[in-house]
């Protein structure tokens, strides 16, 4: 993966939200990456903590 090739300590988690992923109810869930020292160590799903996509929300 490019992102932990070029940050081999890399710590900190990546949330993945796609446009039709809102947070609408408490049923919404965006898929995650928990990264430690270079190395994903947990993925899994939460719930989606913002609404719009991008930074197009009004």
């Amino acid at each position: 993966m490019y992102l932990l090739d070029s940050f081999p300590n890399a710590e900190g988690r990546i949330d993945f939200q796609y446009e039709t992923e809102q947070c609408i109810d408490e049923d919404s869930k965006s898929r995650y990456w928990l990264i430690s020292e270079g190395y994903i160590i947990e993925e899994g799903w939460s719930k989606t903590w913002c609404k719009g996509y991008g930074n197009s929300f009004k």
